[in-house]
């Protein structure tokens, strides 16, 4: 049986990267963000803690 040379992530860690609509720039981590227009964006970890935005997955 062959190993993986990479390290699986845990349970719940974010591992996408994209663009975080709250800061403007790329960043590891976003997550999936509906707003109550029902308009979708992306948020990275750091922002989803300090605006406290609930990740769609979360709703």
């Amino acid at each position: 049986m062959e190993e993986s040379t990479q390290n699986q992530a845990a349970d719940g860690t974010p591992t996408s990267y994209g663009y975080c609509s709250w800061h403007d720039r790329f960043s590891e981590g976003v997550r999936l963000i509906r707003l109550g227009s029902g308009d979708m964006h992306y948020a990275c970890v750091h922002c989803v803690r300090i605006y406290k935005l609930t990740p769609y997955e979360d709703q």
